[in-house]
């Protein structure tokens, strides 16, 4: 049943509310990924909120992290066991030019014309604490069809088939 004003105001219902989760940056206005951490509790993608699905910081680890280009509206998916160690080498290979680097896409897509880094590049951490990797691989690959299925343009230059290794997995359930 929906509620109605009368619920709402004299009978005291509480409208559902869902927790949100957000990037928590640290203190330290140095610090080398903070700088470019989205905070909102949402990725926006065509005119769809993704939910992000864990609290993060810096310092987490097991991570699937999504980074995006706002002058482009194209997202790069990737997942790692620490994320300050992944997200500084995305950030260094953007900024140095680095093709020796293991993630050319981004550097490749930053590096374009008018792909200012510090006005264009965000990054989200979509979960943490997937201790598993071949877990974080399949959540991974959901997620870069999930984002191909809204109609997003991804920076990735490989994207698996979409498979299971496991049949219980879930991009918004706690695995």
């Amino acid at each position: 049943m929906q509620p109605n004003l009368a619920s709402i105001f004299i009978h005291n219902f509480q409208i559902f509310s869902q927790k949100t989760y957000r990037f928590k940056k640290c203190n330290d206005f140095k610090c080398p990924v903070c700088l470019w951490a989205n905070e909102d509790p949402y990725i926006y993608v065509n005119s769809v909120y993704v939910p992000i699905t864990t609290n993060s910081s810096y310092n987490s680890i097991n991570v699937l992290y999504i980074s995006s280009c706002k002058l482009c509206n194209e997202y790069y998916i990737g997942q790692s066991q620490g994320a300050n160690v992944r997200l500084k080498t995305h950030i260094r290979a953007i900024r140095y030019n680095r093709t020796s680097s293991d993630c050319v896409c981004v550097m490749k897509h930053f590096n374009q014309p008018k792909h200012f880094i510090l006005k264009y590049f965000s990054i989200n951490i979509f979960t943490t604490n997937k201790d598993n990797k071949f877990l974080r691989l399949n959540l991974e690959t959901q997620l870069m069809h999930f984002f191909l299925k809204l109609g997003a343009i991804l920076i990735n230059d490989n994207i698996p088939s979409l498979y299971y290794w496991y049949t219980n997995v879930n991009l918004f359930l706690k695995n």
